[in-house]
């Protein structure tokens, strides 16, 4: 089953399943010194997308959010990875209220 991301409303909080109750990169104490790595991005964007479609602004937001702002992955970290995965099979973009 492909995943897809788009445009729209979002309703799910809690942390990231899988990583129990993921805290952003270093785990729910820490506070600064590891960067997320490559994978830390793409893990998070697949598992939001898995809950429903978002846009790259939307998956930004929700880890920031869950994250207690500990994690605030840039544009130029999330759209390549979007990128990725959508090139690799794994999401489809869909167009949601024109968007």
């Amino acid at each position: 089953m492909k995943h897809q991301y788009g445009n729209r409303p979002r309703h799910r909080r809690g942390g990231f399943p899988g990583w129990g109750g993921f805290e952003g990169p270093g785990g729910p104490h820490h506070r600064g010194g590891r960067r997320a790595r490559r994978g830390d991005i793409r893990s998070a964007i697949l598992l939001l997308l898995d809950e429903e479609p978002r846009n790259g602004y939307g998956v930004m937001q929700e880890i920031e959010e869950r994250s207690g702002g500990i994690w605030r992955p840039s544009p130029g970290s999330v759209y390549p990875a979007l990128s990725q995965v959508e090139e690799e099979g794994l999401v489809e973009e869909v167009e949601h209220d024109g968007r």
